[in-house]
C-alpha cells in the first residue's frame, strides 16, 4: 500500500476524530470547487442532483461558459468537479488539458469518460455515434469501387473455399454480401484491386460500411495499399447484428511498405489507395480456423470535416484518457485506501485506472505519482482495481499537474461512498501536498546496510506555511515503528535525507519490512498528517553459499531438482503496469525502483501459483534493477516459482560482457538459485542484407580461416560468391527465400554463422562459469516463430547456433495459430532442437495470441484453444518447459496487442482452467523420450535452411503427434566415425582440402595456462610464456563421432600444431562423441605465434585453429 489518502490518515493519526468521521465536511469544502454542469442531452443524469447535494451552495459553471470558466477558476485555485464525464466535448479538451498543464486542478466523475467524442457544432451537442449516423447517410456511391458484390473472395491459399452470397436483411439503402468461410489458414477477403487513380476525391477521407459477423468471428481487417505500396491495416470488432463502421484514415496503423513511409505524423491517404480489403486475418486479428460467415455492406466514401487529430486521437490525460488507461471491473465491495470504510456495490459497474507509479524508489522514482483513493475487492479480498484515483506530476516553479477520476457512474444507492471519495478527492487537490519520489532506492537491503531514504513534496502556501518529513521503519505486524526519524521540508520540491540506521539483524530467511514516509505540519499542536507513502522492503539474511541440490540441473531431455525430474510450467511475466502506456509516457521497467510494485506483484504470483505456473521468465537490465529482482525472487520462492532471465549484455551480436558481469554480481547470481537460468539471447537475428553487412568482415575472415582464400572457397562451393565493390558479402534476401543455384554458397553462409555465433556463446558461458554461476543457459531462438518461413529474409538464428554451450534449447511458437494439426506438424521443431542439441532439454519460451483491443468471447476462447494445441504438442512431443507469452491483460500501444492470460483486473481469462487441466495431465503423463532410431536431417539441402526442412517433415510429424509416437532427429552424419566417413564440405559439394567438413567440426573452450583460466575471445591469441604448462578444451560441435588418434590411420582425429618455424608436429586426441570435450595438454616450446587446429589424419585440418605466442620466460619464473 504505496499511497494513503492523507486526509483520513490524518483523522486517524492525528488525533480528535474517529477513522469514520471526515475532518473536513463537504460544506466546508464548497467554496473551493466549482461544478461544471454537464452539456444537455444525455437523457436522466443524477450526478449534478448528487454533487448539489454533497457540496451545497458550490458555484456551478454552465456549458455555455465553458472553457472560458477555465481561467477564473485557475486564479482562483479552485477545484472543478466534472460530472458525466463521459460527455465532455471534444472543444473542451484542450482547454481543459492546458488548464492542468498550468496547474489547475479537476475531479472526473464517471465511467468512460470523454468516450461518447461529443462535438457542440450544429446547434446541439452530437456524440460520435451520431455523427457517424450522419456521415453514413452521406457517404459517396463510388462507381466500380463500392459494390462490395464486385470485388473477389481470396484467400492465402490456392483455391478458395466457401461461397459468396446476398446477406440477409441488409440494413436500409445499402446492400450487402455474406461471406462463408472454409478451412480458414492465413487469411480470406474480399479484395478489390486497381483502383484507378482519382476515382476516390481528395476530401473523402473515411470509409463508410456496415459488417457484422456469427458468434466464432469476433474481428475483421481493413487493409488499404496506397499507390505506392504502402500497406495500412485497421482491424474493425463486429457482432451478430449489423454494425456501422466509419474508419477515417487517419485511425489505420502503417503496416509495411511504401519507401519512408510510417513515421511520426504519417497516415494512410485514402484518396491515394489502388487496393482495398475486408476480411479475416490470422495475423492482424487471430480467429479460430474454423468456418466463419462475415456480413459485410458496400463500401463507400464519406467525407469527415474534422481534421485527422480531431477524428481519432484523444487527449493525454493519466488515468482516463486514451481509453487503454483504464479497463472495467466487477467486484463485490469498495473500500477506501486506508481500510476506514467500506461499501458493498451489488451489481454497479465500475472502471479502474490502469496502476501506475506509486511514488516510491527515492531518487530513482518516477516524475509523476499515482495515488489510489478506493480499491475494489472480490470475495476473497484481492484488489481487483483502484475505482478512485488521484495524478499528480510536480513541474517546476512550484507547478504540479493534479487531478483524480472516479470510475463510478453517480447513483443515489451509491451517495454515501460517492461523498467519501469525493471529499477526499477534492481536499487533496486543494491542499496540494504530496509526496514524490520518496523511499529508498532498494526495495531489499542486505545485512550491515545503513537505510537512506529520501523524499520531495509539493508546497502551497496558502494552507501551510512550514512542513516536515518523518520516515518510520515498521516490522511487517508490528503495532509500533522500529525507528522513527523527522527532517524539516524546507525548499519545496528539493529531496529530503533520512537516514534510519543500519538494517535490523535478521534470522536465516529474508523477513518482510515497511518503510512509511509521513508529510507533516512542522509545528502546530494536534500535528497534521497530509499525505503518507508504504514501501514495503525485504531485509536479506547473511549470504549463505547455496548448496548443489538447491539448483535445477538437467538429466538427459528433462530438467530436474531434488533428484526428481521438473517440468517447468512458466509464462513471460511482466506486471498489469507494462500495459496502457501512451507513446512518450514514463515507461521504465518494471524492476526499476519507481516502477517496482509489490502490491501487485504478489497479487500476481499468487495468481500463477493458483493455476499450477512453477516458472517466470523476466527481463532484467540495469544495475539499480538488482534490488527488485532479489526481492521479486524471495517472493517467487514463496510460492515455489523458478526464475529464467534474460540479462543484458551477453547478447552474442552486441556483446558487453563487462556489463552483464555488474549485472550478474550486483544480483549476486551466483548466490541466487531461485534464478534457474539465464536467457543468453533474445531472438539473435543479423536482420536483413543490409543489417547483415556489418558481419561482412568476420565472413571474409572465417572464408580465410576455413578455404585458405575466396577462390579457393569459389572453387570447392562450385560458383562466385556475391561481392561489394570487389569484397565478398553474403547473400541478398531472395536468395534466403528460394531453393536456387546458390544454395551451397548459402550453406556455407549459414554455416559461417553457426560458428561465429557458437564461438560466441562458448566465451558468454566460460565467462559466467568463471564468475561462479550455476544457472542453466539457453538462448530464446525463434525470431517470427522458430522454422517460420516469412522470417527467413532476417537470417534468425538456428536452434544449432551454439547448442553445445547451452543446457537446454529454447524454440518459438509464433505462427502455430491454426487447427490442432498445426500444432502438432510443431513437433519437428521440438525434434530438431533436441536433436541439434544431442539430446538436452527443449523449453518453448514464446507462444500465444492476441486477443484485441476489445476482446469478445470468441477471442479469448480462441486464446484458450491455442495455448490447449501448445499444451498438447508440449505434451506429446516431450518438451521439458513451456513459457506462454505473456502474463498480463491490457493494450499494448506499441505493438497493437493484448496477449494477457488474465484480465487487467488480474483474474483469470478462460485460458486459466486450460492451465489447470494441464497441470493435473502432467501428473498422469509418463514422460521419456524415446532413443534415436537413425532419422536423420540435412538443413543444407535447401537454402532456405530450418523453414524448408520443417515443410519436408510436416506432414510427418503430423501424423507422428496424433498416433502418440514420435520419432527423434538428428543432424546428418550424426554418430558416423570420422573413420567410416565419405568426407564431404558443407552444402554436400566434394571435399578439396582446405574446406569445412560436413558433420565435422570443433571449438576450443576453457584455456587453462599452470592452471589459471585464460579469457580468449574468439579469434584472439593466447599469451603463454616458454615453459608454461597449457592445458586445452576441445569440443566436438560436428554431428560425427572422432576416431581416436591413430598412426596411420586414415580419419583417425588428432591435433595439429603449427611452430614458428612451420614445422608441422600432431598430438594425440581420444574418442569423442558429438557434444563431448576434450583436454589437450602442451608446454609452451620455442617462443613465436604456434597454430593450433584438429585435423582428421588423411584428409585435412576442420574447425576453429588456436594461435598461441608464446614469449621467452622470465628469470623470476624459473
Amino acid at each position: 500500500m504505496a499511497g494513503l489518502p492523507g486526509l483520513l490518515l490524518a483523522i486517524v493519526l492525528g488525533g480528535g476524530c474517529s477513522g469514520g468521521s471526515r475532518r473536513t465536511p463537504h460544506e466546508t469544502l464548497a467554496p473551493d470547487v466549482r461544478i461544471v454542469q454537464p452539456v444537455p442531452g444525455a437523457g436522466a443524469d443524477p450526478s449534478l442532483d448528487i454533487l448539489r447535494k454533497l457540496f451545497p451552495g458550490a458555484t456551478e459553471i454552465p456549458p455555455t461558459r465553458m472553457p472560458g470558466e477555465l481561467s477564473r477558476a485557475l486564479n482562483e485555485k479552485k477545484v472543478l468537479l466534472i460530472p458525466n464525464a463521459r460527455r465532455v466535448p471534444q472543444e473542451w479538451w484542450a482547454p481543459l488539458k492546458d488548464y492542468l498543464d498550468r496547474g489547475g486542478a479537476a475531479v472526473f466523475l464517471g465511467r468512460a469518460p470523454l468516450e461518447d467524442r461529443v462535438r457542440l457544432g450544429g446547434g446541439r451537442p452530437r456524440t460520435e455515434a451520431e455523427r457517424t449516423g450522419d456521415l453514413l447517410g452521406a457517404a459517396r456511391r463510388v462507381e466500380g469501387v463500392s459494390a462490395i458484390q464486385g470485388w473477389q473472395h481470396l484467400n492465402d491459399g490456392s483455391a478458395v473455399l466457401g461461397a459468396v452470397r446476398l446477406a440477409q436483411n441488409p440494413p436500409a439503402d445499402w446492400s450487402a454480401i455474406s461471406v462463408e468461410v472454409q478451412g480458414l489458414g492465413l487469411w480470406d477477403a474480399m479484395v478489390l484491386d486497381g483502383i484507378p487513380a482519382g476515382r476516390i476525391a481528395a476530401g473523402e477521407n473515411s470509409l463508410a460500411f456496415y459488417a457484422r459477423g456469427r458468434e466464432d468471428t469476433s474481428r475483421l481487417v481493413v487493409e488499404c495499399e496506397e499507390a505506392d505500396g504502402s500497406y495500412w491495416i485497421c482491424p474493425v470488432t463486429v457482432s451478430a447484428d449489423w454494425r456501422p463502421c466509419l474508419l477515417h484514415e487517419a485511425g489505420f496503423a502503417y503496416f509495411y511498405g511504401g519507401k519512408g513511409r510510417g513515421g511520426n505524423g504519417d497516415h494512410l491517404v485514402l484518396a491515394r489507395a489502388r487496393k482495398l480489403s475486408v476480411g479475416l486475418s490470422m495475423f492482424h486479428a487471430p480467429q479460430t480456423p474454423n468456418e466463419h460467415t462475415f456480413d459485410v455492406s458496400d463500401v463507400r466514401f464519406a467525407a469527415d470535416p474534422y481534421a485527422a487529430e480531431d477524428a481519432v486521437s484523444w487527449p493525454d490525460l493519466p488515468l482516463l484518457s486514451p481509453p487503454y488507461r483504464r479497463y472495467p471491473l466487477a467486484a463485490l465491495r469498495i473500500e477506501l485506501e486506508d481500510e476506514s470504510a467500506g461499501w458493498s456495490l451489488g451489481q454497479t459497474a465500475i472502471e479502474s485506472a490502469m496502476p501506475r507509479a506509486r511514488g516510491v524508489g527515492g531518487e530513482d522514482g518516477a516524475p509523476y505519482r499515482w495515488i489510489p483513493v478506493a480499491r475494489a475487492v472480490d470475495g476473497e479480498g484481492v484488489v481487483r482495481g483502484w475505482p478512485a484515483s488521484l495524478y499528480v506530476e510536480p513541474g517546476t516553479g512550484g507547478v504540479a499537474r493534479k487531478w483524480a477520476w472516479i470510475g463510478m457512474d453517480p447513483d443515489l444507492s451509491l451517495q454515501e461512498p460517492l461523498g467519501e471519495i469525493l471529499g477526499e478527492c477534492v481536499d487533496r487537490l486543494r491542499l496540494g501536498l504530496f509526496l514524490f519520489k520518496a523511499g529508498s532506492r532498494r526495495f531489499s537491503i542486505g545485512p550491515d546496510s545503513n537505510i537512506v531514504v529520501t523524499a520531495r513534496c509539493t508546497w502551497n502556501a496558502d494552507n501551510v506555511s512550514s512542513l516536515r518529513v518523518a520516515a518510520e521503519l515498521w516490522e511487517k505486524g508490528a503495532s509500533f515503528p522500529a525507528r522513527r526519524v523527522v527532517a524539516a521540508a524546507s525548499d519545496p520540491g528539493a529531496p529530503v535525507e533520512l537516514d534510519l540506521g543500519r538494517a535490523p539483524k535478521v534470522g536465516n530467511d529474508a523477513e518482510d519490512y515497511v518503510i512509511r514516509l509521513k508529510l507533516e505540519e512542522a509545528y502546530a499542536r494536534g500535528r497534521r498528517v497530509y499525505d503518507v507513502i508504504e514501501q514495503p522492503v525485504l531485509l536479506l539474511p547473511a549470504t549463505r553459499p547455496p548448496a548443489g541440490e538447491d539448483w535445477v540441473t538437467t538429466v538427459g531431455a528433462r530438467f530436474a531438482f531434488g533428484g526428481k525430474a521438473l517440468f517447468l510450467l512458466g509464462m513471460n511475466y511482466w506486471p498489469i503496469s507494462a500495459n496502457g502506456r501512451a507513446p512518450g509516457e514514463y515507461n521504465a521497467h518494471w524492476l526499476e525502483p519507481g516502477m517496482f510494485d509489490p502490491e501487485l506483484i504478489r497479487r500476481d504470483l499468487a495468481a500463477l501459483e493458483s493455476v499450477g505456473v512453477n516458472a517466470v521468465s523476466i527481463q532484467y537490465h540495469e544495475e539499480r534493477q538488482a534490488p527488485q529482482l532479489q526481492f521479486f525472487a524471495e517472493e517467487a520462492r514463496r510460492r515455489g516459482i523458478w526464475i529464467h532471465s534474460f540479462i543484458s549484455g551477453f547478447q552474442p551480436l552486441d556483446q558487453d560482457l563487462e556489463r552483464a558481469r555488474a549485472l550478474f554480481e550486483a544480483a549476486d547470481l551466483r548466490n541466487q538459485p531461485r534464478v534457474f537460468a539465464v536467457d543468453l539471447a533474445w531472438e539473435p537475428r543479423l536482420g536483413p542484407y543490409a543489417a547483415r553487412c556489418r558481419f561482412d568482415d568476420e565472413w571474409a575472415a572465417w572464408l580465410a580461416e576455413q578455404y585458405g582464400s575466396v577462390p579457393h572457397a569459389e572453387k570447392v562451393i562450385g560458383r562466385r560468391l556475391w561481392k561489394e565493390k570487389n569484397r565478398v558479402t553474403g547473400p541478398p534476401d531472395h536468395e534466403l527465400t528460394t531453393n536456387g543455384e546458390s544454395r551451397v554458397a548459402v550453406e556455407v553462409y549459414r554455416r559461417f554463422v553457426d560458428d561465429l555465433m557458437s564461438r560466441r556463446y562458448g566465451q558468454i558461458a566460460r565467462r559466467i562459469r568463471s564468475w561462479g554461476g550455476r544457472q542453466l543457459l539457453g538462448a530464446r531462438t525463434g525470431f517470427g516463430g522458430t522454422g517460420s518461413s516469412w522470417a527467413d529474409p532476417y537470417f534468425p538464428m538456428d536452434p544449432a547456433a551454439g547448442a553445445m554451450h547451452f543446457d537446454f534449447i529454447s524454440p518459438e511458437g509464433w505462427g502455430l495459430s491454426g487447427a490442432q494439426d498445426q500444432f502438432r506438424e510443431a513437433g519437428f521443431i521440438t525434434a530438431y532442437a533436441r536433436g541439434v542439441a544431442n539430446g538436452k532439454p527443449v523449453a518453448w519460451v514464446e507462444f500465444g495470441t492476441s486477443v484485441g483491443a476489445d476482446p469478445r468471447a470468441a477471442d479469448l476462447l480462441n486464446q484458450a484453444r491455442i495455448y490447449a494445441n501448445m499444451f498438447d504438442l508440449v505434451t506429446r512431443s516431450r518438451a521439458a518447459a513451456c513459457f506462454g507469452w505473456w502474463y498480463p491483460g491490457g493494450w499494448r500501444v506499441d505493438e497493437r496487442t493484448d496477449m494477457g492470460v488474465v484480465h487487467p483486473d488480474g483474474t483469470w481469462r478462460p485460458v486459466g482452467d486450460v492451465f489447470r487441466q494441464f497441470t493435473h495431465r502432467l501428473r498422469r503423463e509418463k514422460w521419456t523420450v524415446d532413443p534415436w532410431r537413425g532419422r536423420e536431417v540435412n538443413r543444407g539441402a535447401d537454402a532456405r535452411g530450418l523453414s524448408a526442412l520443417w515443410a519436408r517433415w510436416r506432414s510427418t510429424y503430423r501424423q507422428e503427434l496424433a498416433d502418440s509416437r514420435m520419432e527423434e532427429v538428428r543432424p546428418v552424419g550424426f554418430g558416423k566415425r570420422t573413420g567410416d566417413t565419405s568426407f564431404r564440405s558443407t552444402g554436400g559439394v566434394a571435399f578439396e582440402d582446405p574446406a569445412p567438413m560436413e558433420s565435422v567440426n570443433a571449438e576450443w573452450g576453457q584455456i587453462l595456462a599452470d592452471g589459471v583460466e585464460q579469457d580468449r575471445r574468439p579469434g584472439q591469441a593466447i599469451r603463454a610464456r616458454r615453459r608454461q604448462k597449457l592445458r586445452m578444451e576441445l569440443i566436438n560441435t560436428g554431428a560425427a563421432t572422432w576416431d581416436a588418434s591413430e598412426e596411420g590411420k586414415t580419419g583417425s582425429v588428432w591435433v595439429g600444431l603449427e611452430s614458428p618455424q612451420n614445422a608441422r608436429q600432431k598430438m594425440p586426441v581420444g574418442f569423442v562423441r558429438f557434444g563431448d570435450r576434450v583436454w589437450i595438454s602442451w608446454l609452451a616450446a620455442e617462443p613465436g605465434r604456434w597454430r593450433l587446429r584438429p585435423l582428421v589424419s588423411g584428409i585435412g585440418a576442420f574447425g576453429e585453429p588456436l594461435e598461441i605466442e608464446v614469449s621467452e620466460e622470465r628469470a623470476s619464473d624459473r
